[in-house]
């Protein structure tokens, strides 16, 4: 059984991979910094939505944003989320709530707005 509490995500597909228990991070220079790098960028990636909030809410101004597409990336979180709950893996479970809450408000923004 792997323990998913510490948020060791890919544990169970680099078992299934190579057959054996990678450590996390990898000791290797590459991966390891790939290891630290994936939780960097997954809270960059959300952040990087904030300033299409703030235009949207604090300017009350919905010009330019494509509902179309921003509902595609909501669908795409929430099934995301399935997917992280389904392989009880909290980083993505996590991550995704977080995507699923800014979407949410770029969305509601641009039927508001």
């Amino acid at each position: 059984m792997v323990n998913n509490s510490i948020g060791l995500q890919h544990v169970e597909a680099r078992r299934r991979w190579f057959g054996k228990l990678e450590r996390f991070p990898h000791p290797g220079s590459f991966k390891g910094f790939l290891d630290r790098m994936i939780y960097v960028l997954g809270f960059l990636g959300i952040a990087m939505s904030v300033p299409q909030i703030l235009k949207i809410w604090a300017g009350q101004n919905a010009a330019g944003i494509s509902i179309a597409t921003w509902m595609f990336f909501l669908i795409n979180s929430v099934f995301w989320m399935i997917y992280g709950i389904a392989h009880k893996s909290k980083p993505i479970i996590i991550s995704y709530i977080l995507w699923i809450v800014a979407d949410f408000a770029v969305v509601l923004g641009a039927f508001i707005y």
